[in-house]
């Protein structure tokens, strides 16, 4: 059972953290939307950068070797932060609401969003590249996948604070 205290700030950092996974989520349908427009609305000639079928297609497997390789850096990073092993030390003149077990698993979180988030950006620099509008969408899909894998769940959340015997 959770300190009562420990409870209310896990709970507080859990909505925070929910806020931030649905607007990173929401982003990147804004970019789908900027893809669609920019297709739909500039010729094929003329364009700055266009990368040759064959060019964009290497470039586009890399950037998928690099999406797999985030997977599994997000799990070992996740498995490593979180582990009970490693000792949570408060920054000295760090203004937080949070102890530092919320504190950290918020933060955990955050970073795994952001690493789920840059498989999206990949997506859309590969489309600014070579006009491919599926060279995006495939990386969106992966990205929301890595978003759907590492979603909140606030039961994980308790697990890991009490594993901490908080």
């Amino acid at each position: 059972m959770l300190d009562p205290k420990i409870e209310g700030e896990l709970k507080k950092a859990f909505r925070q953290n929910v806020l931030i996974y649905i607007t990173m989520i929401g982003s990147m349908f804004v970019y789908a939307g900027v893809v669609k427009y920019i297709k739909r609305s500039t010729p094929q000639t003329g364009q700055v950068i266009n990368l040759s079928g064959s060019d964009a297609n290497m470039f586009r497997n890399v950037l998928l070797v690099v999406a797999v390789l985030e997977y599994i850096f997000i799990r070992f990073i996740r498995g490593k932060a979180l582990s009970s092993k490693i000792k949570l030390v408060p920054v000295s003149g760090t203004k937080s609401p949070f102890s530092p077990p919320v504190r950290a698993i918020l933060s955990v979180s955050i970073m795994t969003y952001g690493l789920c988030y840059t498989v999206v950006v990949y997506g859309f620099i590969l489309f600014f590249l070579s006009h491919v509008t599926m060279n995006f969408y495939i990386f969106m899909v992966i990205s929301l996948i890595f978003f759907a894998l590492f979603r909140p769940q606030y039961s994980q959340w308790q697990e890991w604070i009490e594993s901490r015997g908080q």
